[in-house]
């Protein structure tokens, strides 16, 4: 049984990964395609006017709480961005890059002409062309998106995800760009990923920084106590095999697997809890019993209808052999009365001469008889 337990685990890990990996990804995946369709936009319109721009980027960020900035920025450092920040769009335009106009922000839904409202950014030396998502958007040639880890320049920083793809000019001497999303991955992860209700498996989505993206605090069930001692145990092994894990009364099993996401890398698994494992073997016994049960009595009635079937044989065989001696009883019959029927008919005929021979002489002794033979 523990062989079939340890199989059970194996296949069961498997699969919850698999499942949780496809899961994780899928919104990734959906702020991919969203990026494909924002990029064929621009590159189509070929204009980077903020207008067109901004009110498709406002209706995308709306509908998109993970993403937490939409940049656009061409190889001269011209910039236009659409930020989020404590709950507010903010608007990053530059012009003509450093040295010739410093970036300024303002809030999306404020009067852009208002001094009140408009302010330098402090950053004196921003340049697009300097972010991770610029620079890893020109690595890939085939104008896919790519993705890029970094870290936001605010006070409250946070672990982001950049997903940046280069746009090339449709007209000669016309800069490419590129198009790129800050995306936080904790939203992303979080609202993709169901989380068991039967406690029996606990997901695990880790960035390459070691960042749990579904880090839920404290946890009070024995498969959250568990939880910290399978992630310290796998960080000492780092082992792609499942590794045990024993906390109090709590017995688990612990799977973690490296994943790339064209540029970024993820730690994908799940803390299992090997006596949900062991339940799932209850319906398995209960078929084996009836299927026991069902054997069993196949095997009875198979037995029955042999020995039924032997006795049927062996009284036919005792009725061929009753058969077989009355036939040779009645051919013997048959032949004692065909040797009596000879020995009768010869006999007769015997006797029918003798009796003729007698008349004949009885007959030649009658006085008379010589005289009527001449």
């Amino acid at each position: 049984m523990p062989a079939r337990l340890d199989e059970l685990a194996r296949l069961g890990m498997d699969r919850t990964i698999q499942s949780i990996r496809r899961q994780a990804l899928s919104g990734f995946d959906q702020l991919a395609e969203d990026l494909r369709e924002e990029a064929a936009f621009v590159a189509v319109s070929d204009s980077t006017s903020a207008g067109r721009l901004l009110e498709r980027w406002q209706a995308l960020m709306s509908t998109k709480p993970a993403l937490m900035a939409v940049h656009l920025a061409d190889e001269r450092g011209s910039e236009v961005s659409l930020l989020r920040e404590n709950g507010t769009l903010m608007v990053r335009r530059s012009l003509t890059g450093p040295g010739l106009g410093y970036p300024m922000t303002w809030p999306l839904l404020a009067d852009k002409g208002s001094d009140t409202t408009r302010r330098m950014i402090m950053e004196e030396t921003y340049d697009p062309r300097t972010q991770n998502w610029f620079s890893r958007a020109l690595e890939d040639q085939q104008g896919a998106p790519i993705w890029s880890a970094g870290m936001v320049t605010r006070a409250d920083t946070m672990a982001l995800l950049h997903v940046g793809q280069l746009i090339r000019p449709s007209e000669r001497n016309r800069p490419f760009r590129v198009l790129a999303f800050s995306i936080r991955p904790q939203d992303v992860v979080r609202g993709t990923v169901r989380q068991d209700l039967a406690r029996t498996y606990r997901a695990i989505v880790l960035m390459e920084s070691g960042l749990d993206l579904l880090d839920q605090g404290p946890d009070s069930s024995a498969l959250g106590q568990a939880y910290p001692e399978a992630l310290r145990r796998w960080k000492v092994k780092m082992d792609r095999r499942a590794i045990p894990v024993e906390q109090g009364s709590m017995r688990a099993v612990v799977q973690i697997l490296p994943h790339s996401m064209n540029g970024v890398n993820f730690q994908i698994g799940a803390v299992m809890d090997t006596e949900a494992i062991r339940s799932w073997t209850v319906p398995e016994w209960n078929l084996i019993l009836w299927l026991g049960a069902l054997l069993s009595i196949l095997l009875i009635l198979i037995i029955w209808a042999w020995l039924r079937r032997r006795g049927d044989q062996k009284r036919l065989r005792v009725q061929e052999k009753r058969s077989r001696s009355q036939e040779r009883k009645l051919a013997k019959v048959l032949g004692e009365r065909d040797v009596l029927d000879r020995e009768v008919h010869h006999r007769v005929k015997n006797n029918l001469q003798v009796v003729s021979s007698l008349l004949n002489l009885q007959a030649q002794r009658l006085p008379g008889a010589s005289d009527a033979s001449t």
